[in-house]
């Protein structure tokens, strides 16, 4: 894991006299929304089923909260992603879960339909993000897109009117190349890293 104060020299630069707690706050800021927009930290795990239980909190890595649910499979056998609603609508047909659904509690949990009706053990896959009061950050996000981390901590900081480091022309400049990071980190990924997660693909230009 790498730290946040690992990221002070590139933002400080440009942001000199910020208090390290402001520090803190806009590269964690920064790496919850690369992680939003980008999906680009994934982690693996393990959901043991109950018999009759439907909703399950997965356990992750402590400082780690879930962005969305990627995949849920059984074996080689894959769930199908739906609504809350819609299964809500369904009756149960006594078999092993099909689908499933995120429940928007905090954390995060998962509905299997049907109920299961065997203990078993199902893999999922999260995209993921720091939680909030993180002190560091995932090695991925130092190594291979620090750039975009540093560029949202320092529009944060910028945009902050009647601060010393207070630049709205500059703050501008950052946010554009946060958001032109996020769109290379996609097509990286897509493209050219077999070894990082899977990415949505981008929509072709019109």
């Amino acid at each position: 894991m790498a730290t946040l104060q690992s990221f002070y020299p590139w933002v400080s630069v440009d942001c000199p006299g910020v208090p390290a707690v402001m520090l803190d706050d806009a590269i964690l800021r920064g790496a919850r929304e690369f992680c939003k927009a980008t999906h680009a930290i994934e982690y693996d795990g393990t959901i043991a089923s109950v018999i009759s239980q439907t909703d399950y909190e997965p356990t992750l890595d402590s400082n780690t909260e879930i962005v969305a649910v990627k995949q849920v499979k059984q074996g080689t056998t894959y769930l199908t992603a739906d609504s809350l609603e819609n299964l809500e609508a369904l009756t149960s047909n006594g078999a092993d879960p099909t689908k499933y659904a995120v429940v928007e509690t905090l954390p995060l949990s998962i509905r299997f339909y049907p109920s299961p009706i065997a203990v078993k053990t199902y893999n999922a896959r999260f995209a993921v993000m720091p939680t909030i009061n993180s002190s560091s950050v995932d090695d991925k996000l130092f190594e291979w897109y620090r750039d975009a981390i540093i560029a949202y901590a320092k529009y944060w900081l910028m945009v902050q009117p009647g601060k010393d480091w207070s630049n709205a022309d500059q703050a501008a400049f950052e946010w554009n190349r946060f958001t032109a990071q996020c769109s290379d980190a996609r097509i990286r990924r897509s493209q050219w890293r077999s070894d990082l997660p899977n990415q949505v693909q981008m929509n072709p230009f019109a």
